[in-house]
């Protein structure tokens, strides 16, 4: 086979797996309720799952469950996402 060609198979198959890493990254650090980088990330309590303080704090005032699996929120703490990860 033509080694420029499998130059650029290999660069189109890196490409892909780059740009499938970035959306899993970007993923981890969108808070689920207003889908932007989460500002001052706040767990809901023993679901561990992770939102911006405003959004979580603002959803709890309605209802104390947490807004992605509806467990009982029972208390927030800051998490340092990138400690965890």
């Amino acid at each position: 086979m033509d080694p420029a060609l499998l130059r650029s198979e290999r660069l189109t198959s890196e490409v892909s797996q780059l740009h499938t890493l970035t959306q899993n990254v970007g993923a981890s650090f969108e808070c689920p309720v207003c889908y932007e980088l989460l500002k001052e990330p706040t767990s809901a309590g023993e679901c561990g799952h992770v939102f911006c303080r405003e959004c979580i704090e603002h959803s709890i005032m309605h209802s104390n469950l947490c807004p992605v699996c509806r467990h009982a929120t029972t208390s927030l703490a800051t998490v340092n996402h990138l400690l965890e990860s």
